[in-house]
């Protein structure tokens, strides 16, 4: 299935430095256990002021996704490692039905 939203940003000063959002969809129900990564992306963001943009998205995920999470991390540097300066979700973003998850990023400070 192919499941879009829209990623926001909170921090006034946001800014994309290496211009791209990686977006995970994963399993996290199992208690006690790793999360499960189920899908990935790239998202490439537009120059500009990243507080005033809702950017939309799309994911292919295999099977039903309901249930499933979305966790975002935009790297104010090369690597995965999350940083100081980062944008990432700070909270649970879960999928269900139909519904367009709309996933917000906070700086890490």
């Amino acid at each position: 299935m192919i499941l879009s939203g829209t990623l926001t940003f909170t921090d006034p000063d946001a800014e994309a430095p290496y211009r791209d959002i990686h977006l995970y969809v994963e399993d996290t129900r199992r208690v006690g256990a790793d999360a499960v990564r189920r899908a990935e992306a790239r998202i490439p963001v537009p120059q500009g002021d990243l507080a005033q943009t809702a950017l939309p998205f799309e994911i292919e995920v295999e099977g039903d996704a309901s249930g499933l999470t979305l966790r975002a991390h935009m790297p104010t540097h090369p690597g995965a490692d999350i940083q100081e300066g980062d944008m990432i979700t700070m909270g649970s973003h879960p999928i269900s039905g139909d519904a367009a998850p709309r996933v917000e990023l906070k700086r890490v400070r």
